[in-house]
Protein backbone atom coordinates (compact mmCIF):
# COMPACT_ATOMS: atom_id res chain seq x y z
CA UNK A 1 0.00 0.00 0.00
CA UNK A 2 1.29 3.44 -0.93
CA UNK A 3 0.82 6.10 1.73
CA UNK A 4 -0.06 9.40 0.04
CA UNK A 5 1.40 12.43 1.85
CA UNK A 6 -1.36 14.52 3.31
CA UNK A 7 -3.91 11.68 3.29
CA UNK A 8 -3.21 10.51 6.81
CA UNK A 9 -1.75 11.75 10.07
CA UNK A 10 1.57 13.53 9.80
CA UNK A 11 4.31 12.27 12.00
CA UNK A 12 7.85 13.23 12.86
CA UNK A 13 10.26 10.35 13.39
CA UNK A 14 13.45 11.31 15.20
CA UNK A 15 16.66 9.38 14.62
CA UNK A 16 19.43 10.53 16.90
CA UNK A 17 22.39 8.17 16.45
CA UNK A 18 25.23 10.68 16.26
CA UNK A 19 24.06 13.33 18.70
CA UNK A 20 22.99 10.80 21.30
CA UNK A 21 26.23 8.86 20.97
CA UNK A 22 28.25 12.00 21.58
CA UNK A 23 26.15 12.89 24.59
CA UNK A 24 26.46 9.38 26.03
CA UNK A 25 30.24 9.60 25.78
CA UNK A 26 30.21 12.88 27.68
CA UNK A 27 27.63 11.62 30.13
CA UNK A 28 29.76 8.60 30.99
CA UNK A 29 32.26 10.94 32.66
CA UNK A 30 29.64 12.80 34.68
CA UNK A 31 27.75 11.97 37.85
CA UNK A 32 24.42 10.24 37.21
CA UNK A 33 22.31 13.31 37.89
CA UNK A 34 24.46 15.51 35.65
CA UNK A 35 24.45 12.91 32.87
CA UNK A 36 20.66 12.77 32.93
CA UNK A 37 20.54 16.56 32.69
CA UNK A 38 22.81 16.61 29.63
CA UNK A 39 20.79 13.92 27.82
CA UNK A 40 17.50 15.58 28.73
CA UNK A 41 18.81 18.97 27.54
CA UNK A 42 19.76 17.52 24.14
CA UNK A 43 16.42 15.77 23.85
CA UNK A 44 14.58 18.99 24.62
CA UNK A 45 16.68 20.81 22.03
CA UNK A 46 15.71 18.29 19.33
CA UNK A 47 12.06 18.57 20.33
CA UNK A 48 12.28 22.35 20.14
CA UNK A 49 13.82 22.19 16.64
CA UNK A 50 11.12 19.79 15.43
CA UNK A 51 8.30 21.88 16.87
CA UNK A 52 9.63 25.14 15.45
CA UNK A 53 10.59 23.81 11.99
CA UNK A 54 7.61 21.56 11.18
CA UNK A 55 5.14 24.36 10.30
CA UNK A 56 7.44 25.61 7.52
CA UNK A 57 8.14 22.20 5.92
CA UNK A 58 5.92 21.09 3.03
CA UNK A 59 5.46 18.11 0.74
CA UNK A 60 5.83 18.97 -2.94
CA UNK A 61 4.04 16.82 -5.51
CA UNK A 62 4.85 17.42 -9.18
CA UNK A 63 2.73 15.97 -11.97
CA UNK A 64 4.68 15.51 -15.17
CA UNK A 65 3.82 14.20 -18.62
CA UNK A 66 1.29 11.39 -18.65
CA UNK A 67 2.70 7.90 -18.99
CA UNK A 68 1.07 5.94 -21.79
CA UNK A 69 -0.42 2.64 -20.58
CA UNK A 70 -0.59 0.02 -23.35
CA UNK A 71 -3.88 -1.50 -24.45
CA UNK A 72 -4.61 -5.00 -23.22
CA UNK A 73 -4.48 -6.32 -26.81
CA UNK A 74 -0.86 -5.16 -27.06
CA UNK A 75 0.26 -7.11 -23.99
CA UNK A 76 1.67 -10.63 -24.09
CA UNK A 77 -0.95 -12.21 -21.80
CA UNK A 78 -1.86 -15.92 -22.12
CA UNK A 79 -5.32 -16.40 -23.62
CA UNK A 80 -7.01 -17.91 -20.52
CA UNK A 81 -6.19 -14.76 -18.55
CA UNK A 82 -7.08 -12.13 -21.12
CA UNK A 83 -10.78 -12.26 -20.25
CA UNK A 84 -9.97 -11.36 -16.66
CA UNK A 85 -8.74 -7.90 -17.70
CA UNK A 86 -11.25 -5.14 -18.62
CA UNK A 87 -11.39 -4.57 -22.36
CA UNK A 88 -11.89 -0.82 -22.16
CA UNK A 89 -8.92 1.30 -23.08
CA UNK A 90 -6.83 2.33 -20.07
CA UNK A 91 -6.26 6.11 -19.96
CA UNK A 92 -2.84 7.68 -19.73
CA UNK A 93 -1.60 7.70 -16.15
CA UNK A 94 -0.15 10.96 -14.74
CA UNK A 95 3.51 10.73 -13.77
CA UNK A 96 3.61 12.10 -10.21
CA UNK A 97 6.78 12.52 -8.17
CA UNK A 98 7.10 13.66 -4.59
CA UNK A 99 9.71 15.78 -2.83
CA UNK A 100 10.06 18.30 -0.05
CA UNK A 101 10.31 22.04 0.38
CA UNK A 102 10.03 24.77 2.97
CA UNK A 103 8.30 28.13 3.21
CA UNK A 104 10.58 31.17 3.01
CA UNK A 105 7.98 33.93 2.79
CA UNK A 106 4.62 34.28 4.59
CA UNK A 107 3.00 35.44 1.35
CA UNK A 108 3.45 32.01 -0.20
CA UNK A 109 6.97 31.47 -1.56
CA UNK A 110 8.41 27.97 -1.12
CA UNK A 111 12.02 26.91 -1.68
CA UNK A 112 12.84 23.48 -3.10
CA UNK A 113 15.10 21.72 -5.64
CA UNK A 114 14.86 22.34 -9.37
CA UNK A 115 14.96 18.60 -10.07
CA UNK A 116 11.84 18.07 -7.93
CA UNK A 117 9.62 20.23 -10.16
CA UNK A 118 11.43 20.60 -13.47
CA UNK A 119 9.12 19.78 -16.39
CA UNK A 120 6.06 19.57 -14.14
CA UNK A 121 2.65 20.47 -15.55
CA UNK A 122 0.97 20.74 -12.17
CA UNK A 123 2.53 21.23 -8.75
CA UNK A 124 0.86 21.02 -5.35
CA UNK A 125 2.21 21.93 -1.93
CA UNK A 126 0.85 20.37 1.27
CA UNK A 127 1.66 21.68 4.73
CA UNK A 128 2.11 19.50 7.78
CA UNK A 129 -1.32 20.66 8.90
CA UNK A 130 -2.75 19.02 5.78
CA UNK A 131 -3.59 22.23 3.91
CA UNK A 132 -3.07 21.78 0.17
CA UNK A 133 -2.22 24.53 -2.32
CA UNK A 134 -1.89 24.48 -6.08
CA UNK A 135 1.26 26.27 -7.21
CA UNK A 136 0.40 29.33 -9.31
CA UNK A 137 3.87 29.78 -10.79
CA UNK A 138 7.36 28.45 -10.32
CA UNK A 139 10.86 29.37 -11.46
CA UNK A 140 13.86 27.08 -11.64
CA UNK A 141 17.65 27.31 -11.88
CA UNK A 142 19.00 23.85 -12.82
CA UNK A 143 22.60 25.07 -12.66
CA UNK A 144 22.30 25.33 -8.87
CA UNK A 145 19.32 22.93 -8.51
CA UNK A 146 17.24 25.66 -6.84
CA UNK A 147 13.55 26.39 -7.47
CA UNK A 148 10.93 28.67 -5.97
CA UNK A 149 7.19 27.99 -5.96
CA UNK A 150 4.42 30.55 -5.42
CA UNK A 151 1.11 29.65 -3.80
CA UNK A 152 -1.78 31.86 -2.73
CA UNK A 153 -2.27 31.42 1.03
CA UNK A 154 -5.36 33.66 1.01
CA UNK A 155 -5.89 35.51 4.25
CA UNK A 156 -3.83 32.96 6.17
CA UNK A 157 -0.16 33.84 6.48
CA UNK A 158 2.24 30.92 6.19
CA UNK A 159 5.05 30.25 8.65
CA UNK A 160 8.48 30.78 7.05
CA UNK A 161 11.59 28.92 8.14
CA UNK A 162 14.40 30.86 9.78
CA UNK A 163 17.32 31.06 7.34
CA UNK A 164 20.81 30.91 8.82
CA UNK A 165 24.31 31.62 7.51
CA UNK A 166 25.96 28.67 5.75
CA UNK A 167 29.30 30.49 5.73
CA UNK A 168 29.65 29.57 9.40
CA UNK A 169 29.03 25.84 8.95
CA UNK A 170 31.90 23.68 10.23
CA UNK A 171 32.82 20.03 9.82
CA UNK A 172 31.63 18.10 12.86
CA UNK A 173 28.70 20.29 13.83
CA UNK A 174 25.32 18.67 14.47
CA UNK A 175 22.66 19.12 11.76
CA UNK A 176 19.04 18.07 11.34
CA UNK A 177 17.35 17.08 8.07
CA UNK A 178 13.56 17.27 7.65
CA UNK A 179 11.75 15.98 4.60
CA UNK A 180 9.34 13.50 3.02
CA UNK A 181 11.35 10.33 2.30
CA UNK A 182 9.61 7.71 0.15
CA UNK A 183 6.32 9.64 0.46
CA UNK A 184 5.62 8.22 3.94
CA UNK A 185 5.31 11.53 5.80
CA UNK A 186 7.60 14.13 7.27
CA UNK A 187 10.70 12.61 8.85
CA UNK A 188 13.23 14.14 11.25
CA UNK A 189 16.81 12.81 11.19
CA UNK A 190 20.09 14.01 12.66
CA UNK A 191 23.78 13.73 11.93
CA UNK A 192 26.87 15.84 11.55
CA UNK A 193 28.53 17.82 8.79
CA UNK A 194 31.00 15.37 7.26
CA UNK A 195 32.73 17.58 4.69
CA UNK A 196 32.48 20.99 3.02
CA UNK A 197 33.15 22.36 -0.46
CA UNK A 198 32.00 19.30 -2.43
CA UNK A 199 31.32 19.73 -6.15
CA UNK A 200 28.95 17.49 -8.13
CA UNK A 201 28.05 17.59 -11.85
CA UNK A 202 24.85 19.52 -12.56
CA UNK A 203 22.21 17.58 -14.52
CA UNK A 204 22.18 20.22 -17.29
CA UNK A 205 24.38 19.27 -20.25
CA UNK A 206 25.55 20.86 -23.48
CA UNK A 207 25.03 19.58 -27.03
CA UNK A 208 27.72 16.92 -26.55
CA UNK A 209 26.15 15.65 -23.32
CA UNK A 210 28.80 17.20 -21.07
CA UNK A 211 27.85 18.86 -17.80
CA UNK A 212 27.57 22.63 -18.27
CA UNK A 213 29.05 23.14 -14.82
CA UNK A 214 29.14 21.63 -11.36
CA UNK A 215 26.86 22.35 -8.44
CA UNK A 216 29.53 23.80 -6.19
CA UNK A 217 30.48 23.97 -2.51
CA UNK A 218 27.92 21.44 -1.30
CA UNK A 219 27.64 20.48 2.37
CA UNK A 220 28.11 16.75 2.99
CA UNK A 221 26.28 15.17 5.92
CA UNK A 222 25.63 11.72 7.38
CA UNK A 223 22.10 12.67 8.46
CA UNK A 224 19.76 10.11 6.89
CA UNK A 225 18.58 11.49 3.51
CA UNK A 226 16.46 9.33 1.22
CA UNK A 227 14.54 9.78 -2.05
CA UNK A 228 11.78 12.29 -1.29
CA UNK A 229 13.95 14.34 1.07
CA UNK A 230 15.08 16.47 -1.89
CA UNK A 231 14.23 20.12 -1.35
CA UNK A 232 13.83 19.85 2.42
CA UNK A 233 15.76 21.96 4.93
CA UNK A 234 19.04 21.07 6.62
CA UNK A 235 19.13 22.88 9.97
CA UNK A 236 21.77 23.62 12.55
CA UNK A 237 21.30 22.92 16.26
CA UNK A 238 19.65 26.31 16.75
CA UNK A 239 16.95 25.40 14.20
CA UNK A 240 18.14 27.74 11.44
CA UNK A 241 18.27 26.49 7.83
CA UNK A 242 21.84 26.14 6.59
CA UNK A 243 21.14 24.13 3.44
CA UNK A 244 18.70 22.40 1.07
CA UNK A 245 19.07 18.61 0.93
CA UNK A 246 19.64 17.77 -2.72
CA UNK A 247 21.45 14.49 -3.40
CA UNK A 248 22.79 11.24 -2.01
CA UNK A 249 25.50 8.81 -3.02
CA UNK A 250 24.16 5.30 -2.60
CA UNK A 251 24.40 1.80 -4.06
CA UNK A 252 20.87 0.99 -2.93
CA UNK A 253 19.08 4.34 -3.63
CA UNK A 254 18.61 4.60 0.15
CA UNK A 255 20.58 6.47 2.79
CA UNK A 256 24.11 5.18 3.32
CA UNK A 257 25.38 8.19 5.23
CA UNK A 258 26.56 10.26 2.27
CA UNK A 259 24.12 13.09 1.60
CA UNK A 260 24.57 16.57 0.20
CA UNK A 261 22.92 19.95 0.71
CA UNK A 262 23.11 23.25 -1.18
CA UNK A 263 24.40 26.01 1.15
CA UNK A 264 21.53 28.31 2.08
CA UNK A 265 23.60 31.41 1.22
CA UNK A 266 23.78 30.19 -2.39
CA UNK A 267 20.12 29.18 -2.43
CA UNK A 268 18.98 32.51 -0.98
CA UNK A 269 20.94 34.48 -3.59
CA UNK A 270 19.42 32.44 -6.41
CA UNK A 271 15.92 32.47 -4.89
CA UNK A 272 15.93 36.26 -4.54
CA UNK A 273 16.56 36.65 -8.27
CA UNK A 274 13.99 34.01 -9.22
CA UNK A 275 11.30 35.62 -7.08
CA UNK A 276 12.04 39.12 -8.40
CA UNK A 277 12.58 38.47 -12.11
CA UNK A 278 11.80 34.80 -12.74
CA UNK A 279 15.35 34.06 -13.86
CA UNK A 280 18.96 34.17 -12.71
CA UNK A 281 21.14 36.70 -14.50
CA UNK A 282 24.69 35.39 -14.70
CA UNK A 283 27.56 36.44 -16.90
CA UNK A 284 28.96 34.15 -19.61
CA UNK A 285 32.26 33.85 -21.46
CA UNK A 286 31.13 31.05 -23.77
CA UNK A 287 33.96 28.57 -23.34
CA UNK A 288 34.35 24.96 -22.24
CA UNK A 289 37.15 24.08 -19.86
CA UNK A 290 38.96 20.83 -19.21
CA UNK A 291 40.34 19.88 -15.81
CA UNK A 292 44.11 19.34 -15.89
CA UNK A 293 46.47 17.98 -13.24
CA UNK A 294 49.04 20.22 -11.56
CA UNK A 295 51.77 18.33 -13.37
CA UNK A 296 50.21 18.94 -16.78
CA UNK A 297 49.65 22.64 -16.11
CA UNK A 298 53.19 23.04 -14.79
CA UNK A 299 54.56 21.44 -17.95
CA UNK A 300 52.50 23.92 -19.99
CA UNK A 301 53.99 26.86 -18.13
CA UNK A 302 51.34 27.34 -15.40
CA UNK A 303 52.90 25.94 -12.18
CA UNK A 304 50.35 27.84 -10.05
CA UNK A 305 47.43 26.33 -11.96
CA UNK A 306 44.89 27.82 -14.35
CA UNK A 307 41.77 27.16 -16.44
CA UNK A 308 42.49 25.22 -19.65
CA UNK A 309 40.28 26.35 -22.56
CA UNK A 310 39.16 23.26 -24.48
CA UNK A 311 36.45 24.81 -26.67
CA UNK A 312 35.17 28.27 -27.65
CA UNK A 313 31.51 28.39 -28.60
CA UNK A 314 30.89 30.03 -31.95
CA UNK A 315 27.85 31.80 -30.49
CA UNK A 316 29.58 32.87 -27.27
CA UNK A 317 31.07 36.21 -26.15
CA UNK A 318 34.67 34.92 -26.43
CA UNK A 319 34.31 34.14 -30.14
CA UNK A 320 36.34 36.71 -32.06
CA UNK A 321 37.98 38.08 -28.89
CA UNK A 322 41.36 36.56 -29.64
CA UNK A 323 41.03 33.82 -27.04
CA UNK A 324 42.10 30.47 -28.48
CA UNK A 325 41.47 26.84 -27.66
CA UNK A 326 44.48 25.53 -25.74
CA UNK A 327 45.00 28.83 -23.87
CA UNK A 328 45.37 28.64 -20.10
CA UNK A 329 43.60 31.45 -18.24
CA UNK A 330 45.68 32.45 -15.21
CA UNK A 331 44.33 35.92 -14.37
CA UNK A 332 40.99 37.77 -14.37
CA UNK A 333 39.85 41.33 -13.75
CA UNK A 334 36.60 43.23 -14.19
CA UNK A 335 38.70 46.27 -15.08
CA UNK A 336 39.50 46.85 -18.74
CA UNK A 337 43.26 46.93 -19.38
CA UNK A 338 44.04 45.77 -15.82
CA UNK A 339 47.68 45.45 -14.76
CA UNK A 340 49.12 42.27 -13.25
CA UNK A 341 48.62 43.71 -9.76
CA UNK A 342 44.91 44.18 -10.48
CA UNK A 343 44.33 40.64 -11.70
CA UNK A 344 42.74 37.94 -9.56
CA UNK A 345 44.78 34.73 -9.88
CA UNK A 346 42.94 31.86 -11.57
CA UNK A 347 44.15 28.50 -10.28
CA UNK A 348 41.36 26.30 -11.64
CA UNK A 349 38.20 26.23 -13.75
CA UNK A 350 36.16 26.73 -10.58
CA UNK A 351 38.05 29.95 -9.85
CA UNK A 352 37.12 31.31 -13.28
CA UNK A 353 33.46 30.27 -12.91
CA UNK A 354 33.27 32.05 -9.55
CA UNK A 355 34.80 35.25 -10.93
CA UNK A 356 32.59 35.31 -14.02
CA UNK A 357 29.42 34.66 -12.01
CA UNK A 358 30.29 37.55 -9.71
CA UNK A 359 30.63 39.86 -12.75
CA UNK A 360 27.92 41.78 -14.58
CA UNK A 361 26.68 40.69 -18.01
CA UNK A 362 27.68 43.28 -20.61
CA UNK A 363 30.85 44.39 -18.80
CA UNK A 364 34.30 44.11 -20.35
CA UNK A 365 36.83 41.99 -18.47
CA UNK A 366 40.53 41.36 -18.85
CA UNK A 367 41.92 37.83 -19.12
CA UNK A 368 45.56 36.96 -18.76
CA UNK A 369 46.31 33.73 -20.59
CA UNK A 370 49.36 31.62 -21.27
CA UNK A 371 49.68 30.53 -24.88
CA UNK A 372 52.54 28.09 -25.25
CA UNK A 373 54.01 29.67 -22.10
CA UNK A 374 53.79 33.19 -23.50
CA UNK A 375 51.52 35.67 -21.60
CA UNK A 376 48.73 37.25 -23.65
CA UNK A 377 46.07 39.81 -22.62
CA UNK A 378 42.52 39.29 -23.90
CA UNK A 379 39.57 41.66 -23.52
CA UNK A 380 36.16 39.98 -23.51
CA UNK A 381 32.75 41.61 -23.26
CA UNK A 382 30.70 39.24 -21.10
CA UNK A 383 27.33 38.08 -22.32
CA UNK A 384 24.37 36.74 -20.38
CA UNK A 385 24.17 33.01 -19.89
CA UNK A 386 21.52 31.72 -22.36
CA UNK A 387 18.33 30.42 -20.81
CA UNK A 388 18.48 27.38 -23.12
CA UNK A 389 21.84 26.28 -21.71
CA UNK A 390 20.81 27.07 -18.14
CA UNK A 391 17.76 24.86 -18.63
CA UNK A 392 15.39 27.62 -17.52
CA UNK A 393 13.59 28.09 -20.83
CA UNK A 394 10.39 26.33 -19.80
CA UNK A 395 8.10 25.56 -22.77
CA UNK A 396 4.77 27.32 -22.99
CA UNK A 397 2.00 24.79 -22.32
CA UNK A 398 -1.44 25.49 -23.75
CA UNK A 399 -4.61 23.38 -23.50
CA UNK A 400 -6.57 22.89 -26.71
CA UNK A 401 -10.11 24.23 -26.50
CA UNK A 402 -12.99 21.90 -25.62
CA UNK A 403 -14.41 20.08 -28.62
CA UNK A 404 -11.11 20.08 -30.52
CA UNK A 405 -8.58 17.24 -30.37
CA UNK A 406 -8.38 17.24 -26.57
CA UNK A 407 -4.61 17.65 -26.55
CA UNK A 408 -2.25 19.58 -24.31
CA UNK A 409 0.59 20.91 -26.46
CA UNK A 410 3.66 23.10 -26.08
CA UNK A 411 6.04 25.01 -28.28
CA UNK A 412 9.05 23.14 -29.68
CA UNK A 413 12.27 23.88 -27.77
CA UNK A 414 15.93 23.67 -28.85
CA UNK A 415 16.18 20.40 -26.90
CA UNK A 416 13.24 18.97 -28.88
CA UNK A 417 14.84 20.00 -32.19
CA UNK A 418 18.00 18.08 -31.26
CA UNK A 419 16.23 15.08 -29.75
CA UNK A 420 13.77 14.63 -32.62
CA UNK A 421 16.12 15.61 -35.46
CA UNK A 422 13.95 18.47 -36.67
CA UNK A 423 15.43 20.82 -39.29
CA UNK A 424 14.13 23.85 -37.38
CA UNK A 425 11.74 24.90 -34.66
CA UNK A 426 8.49 23.75 -36.22
CA UNK A 427 5.41 21.98 -34.97
CA UNK A 428 4.07 21.55 -31.45
CA UNK A 429 4.90 18.91 -28.84
CA UNK A 430 2.11 16.75 -27.43
CA UNK A 431 2.28 16.97 -23.65
CA UNK A 432 -0.91 15.07 -22.76
CA UNK A 433 -3.74 13.23 -24.51
CA UNK A 434 -7.11 13.30 -22.73
CA UNK A 435 -8.54 9.84 -22.06
CA UNK A 436 -11.79 10.66 -23.90
CA UNK A 437 -10.05 12.50 -26.73
CA UNK A 438 -10.59 11.45 -30.37
CA UNK A 439 -6.80 11.25 -30.57
CA UNK A 440 -6.45 8.86 -27.62
CA UNK A 441 -4.66 5.74 -28.81
CA UNK A 442 -3.39 7.49 -31.93
CA UNK A 443 -1.15 10.14 -30.36
CA UNK A 444 1.08 9.93 -27.33
CA UNK A 445 3.02 12.40 -25.16
CA UNK A 446 6.27 13.41 -26.87
CA UNK A 447 4.89 13.25 -30.42
CA UNK A 448 5.60 16.36 -32.51
CA UNK A 449 2.66 17.47 -34.69
CA UNK A 450 4.15 18.94 -37.86
CA UNK A 451 0.97 19.38 -39.91
CA UNK A 452 -2.83 19.12 -39.93
CA UNK A 453 -4.54 18.07 -43.15
CA UNK A 454 -1.50 19.02 -45.20
CA UNK A 455 -1.11 22.46 -43.59
CA UNK A 456 2.14 23.09 -41.67
CA UNK A 457 2.00 23.74 -37.92
CA UNK A 458 4.66 26.23 -36.88
CA UNK A 459 3.45 27.24 -33.40
CA UNK A 460 0.79 26.73 -30.75
CA UNK A 461 -1.15 29.61 -32.36
CA UNK A 462 -1.06 27.81 -35.74
CA UNK A 463 -2.26 24.64 -34.05
CA UNK A 464 -5.29 26.43 -32.60
CA UNK A 465 -6.11 28.10 -35.92
CA UNK A 466 -6.02 24.81 -37.81
CA UNK A 467 -8.02 22.74 -35.35
CA UNK A 468 -10.60 25.55 -35.33
CA UNK A 469 -11.25 24.74 -38.99
CA UNK A 470 -11.98 21.06 -38.39
CA UNK A 471 -15.65 21.49 -37.53
CA UNK A 472 -17.86 19.35 -39.74
CA UNK A 473 -15.04 17.14 -40.98
CA UNK A 474 -15.37 13.39 -40.33
CA UNK A 475 -11.61 12.83 -39.95
CA UNK A 476 -8.35 14.72 -39.85
CA UNK A 477 -4.89 13.54 -40.84
CA UNK A 478 -1.97 14.67 -38.72
CA UNK A 479 1.65 14.60 -39.87
CA UNK A 480 3.80 13.74 -36.86
CA UNK A 481 7.30 12.82 -35.81
CA UNK A 482 7.68 10.21 -33.11
CA UNK A 483 10.57 8.72 -31.18
CA UNK A 484 10.70 4.93 -31.07
CA UNK A 485 13.59 3.77 -28.91
CA UNK A 486 16.75 5.37 -30.29
CA UNK A 487 15.14 6.21 -33.65
CA UNK A 488 12.86 9.02 -34.76
CA UNK A 489 10.48 8.62 -37.66
CA UNK A 490 7.87 10.67 -39.49
CA UNK A 491 4.37 9.27 -39.89
CA UNK A 492 0.74 10.24 -40.46
CA UNK A 493 -2.12 9.57 -38.08
CA UNK A 494 -5.80 9.57 -39.07
CA UNK A 495 -8.04 10.79 -36.25
CA UNK A 496 -11.84 10.38 -36.44
CA UNK A 497 -13.55 13.50 -35.20
CA UNK A 498 -16.65 13.71 -33.06
CA UNK A 499 -16.92 11.54 -29.99
CA UNK A 500 -13.86 9.75 -28.72
CA UNK A 501 -13.49 6.17 -29.72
Amino acid sequence: MRVVPGSGPWRVRAVLPVGLALVLVVAAWLPASAAESVIEALQNEYIRIADSARPSVVVVEAEGKAVKVPNVDDLEIPEPFRDLIPKNRVPNVPNVSSGSGFIIDPDGWVLTNSHVVRGARKITVTTIGGKKFTVEKHHIDPLTDVAVLKVDPGTEKLTPATLGDSAGVKVGQIVVAIGNPFGVGVSFTTGVVSQLGIDMPAPQTDEQGRAIRAIRNLIQTDAAINPGNSGGPLLDISGQVVGITTAIVSRSTGSEGVGFAIPINTARRIADQLMQTGKVSRAWVGIMMEAKSKEELAALGAPEGGAFVSQIRADGPAAGSGLQEGDIIVGYSTKAGASDDELTPIRSSDDLVSEVEASTPGSEVTLKVLRFKEPVRIAVKLGEFPAELAGTAEPQVTKAEAGALGLTVSEVTDDTVKEMGLPKKAGVVVQEVSADSPAAGALQPGDVILGIDGQPVTSVADFHDLIGKLEGKPVTVLTIKRKEGDRTMADTVMVPLGEGR
